[in-house]
This record gives C-alpha cells, structure tokens and sequence, in this order.
C-alpha cells in the first residue's frame, strides 16, 4: 500500500479525517521508530484554510534525506494533488504545497534511476491513468511530459484510477501499474 512506508527500523502509515462529517480533512500518520513496537500520531497537513481538504495520501523516500507525502485535494480547490516533506524521518512535516498535478489519488515511487513516479487516476475526459516524473525528489514534476496510461475510461468521473506502481527487477526498467477503470 503507497500510504505505508518501512525505512530500516521506521515505519509509517498515513491516514486522513475530520473532525466531523461536515469537516474538510486532513493527513496525518502513525509512525513507529521501532518496528512497530510503539506508535506516535504525527500531523502531516490540512485542512488547507477551511475549504480544502486533504486525503488519501502516498508517502515515499525521495532518495535525497526527505520522505514526500502526495495527497488528494477535495472539494473547494481545484483536485489538483499537494505534497509535503520531511528532512526528519516523519517526525515534522512542511506546508502543503499545490504540485500542478491535475488528478487523484496519487501512487509514488522512486525509480532505480533515482526519478521518482507519479501515477494518478485522471477523471475529466478522456477519463483514464496517467503518470508524471521528477528528477528533483518531487520538488518539481514534469508536467509538460505527461505520460498516458489509459484513456479510454468512461461515465460519470466519479470513480476510477487508485493506481499502484512498481519497478520490475529486470534491466529494462519496465514498470508494472495496476488500478481501475470505470467504462
């Protein structure tokens, strides 16, 4: 699952609510430091001012001392995907920032290549998946180079996507995404 991460003996889980089923949601995790043994409750981000809400989360080693968490916005902004870092181990997590990235719930991972990916359900038309990458830890992605996995979805937008992501083990460096598609 992309909202678990285990780095060594650290382990992290993301996980998103409000206060109420009228509020807009934040991320928050429960993080372990000793393999699970005792748990902490960290706040990651959100709710962003009192119309956008944050969810389902992703949360990845961004290979350069920072874990990235990529999180879903809701209604009140415009769906595209925020982010937030931590340089200590999940511990404290920087504001969300808007990543451009047009699309929802979000998988990421970091490449051999040290690239991380970004896959996402993309909902408006051509309904379908997408994905975009970063050279620079997810400090930036992308965007002008989108990459297309389906486009062939259709119906009412409401529900499709939730891709998961992983590099083969092979040289080719093909990567394997699965998820759903509503047609």
């Amino acid at each position: 699952n992309s909202a678990f991460l285990r780095k060594g003996n650290l382990w992290i889980v993301a996980i998103y609510g409000g206060a109420s089923h009228e509020a807009e949601t934040g991320v928050w995790a429960i993080r372990s430091e000793d393999n699970g043994e005792n748990w902490e409750l960290v706040h990651i981000a959100g709710p962003i001012g009192d119309k956008i809400g944050l969810g389902e989360s992703a949360l990845c080693d961004n290979g350069l001392g920072e874990l990235i968490c990529v999180m879903r916005s809701g209604d009140g902004g415009t769906y595209n995907t925020y982010q937030c870092f931590s340089s200590d181990g999940g511990k404290t997590w920087g504001p969300p920032q808007d990543t451009g990235i047009w699309g929802y719930p979000c998988n990421v991972i970091r490449l051999r290549d040290g690239r991380l990916l970004c896959t996402y359900g993309y909902r408006r038309d051509a309904m379908g998946v997408r994905a975009v990458l970063s050279s620079t830890g997810g400090h930036t992605w992308d965007l002008e180079n989108e990459i297309i996995l389906r486009a062939d979805g259709y119906g009412n937008g409401g529900d499709n996507g939730y891709p998961i992501s992983l590099e083969h083990d092979t040289e080719d460096g093909r990567i394997f995404t699965i998820y759903y598609l509503n047609d």
